[in-house]
């Protein structure tokens, strides 16, 4: 596998920082993807926000393919 070869992208963000703690800190209204872990048709999205925070997402496998192109 190539990290750098693009298979799909999307007109509209996937993840956007919504909640206070993604919106304020030392980078405010920054969130980026680290990982992700796939369990049947469940995605976690573990992400970085505000350059201060690490979170995770849980998302339907479907509701991420479904904003791609």
């Amino acid at each position: 596998m190539n990290p750098a070869r693009v298979l799909r992208t999307g007109r509209e963000p996937v993840l956007t920082p919504d909640l206070e703690f993604e919106r304020e800190g030392f980078v405010a209204n920054v969130i980026f993807p680290t990982a992700v872990v796939e369990i049947e048709d469940r995605l976690l999205i573990y992400y970085g926000a505000s350059d201060k925070y690490s979170a995770v997402v849980e998302m339907e496998r479907t509701e991420v393919l479904g904003v791609l192109e």
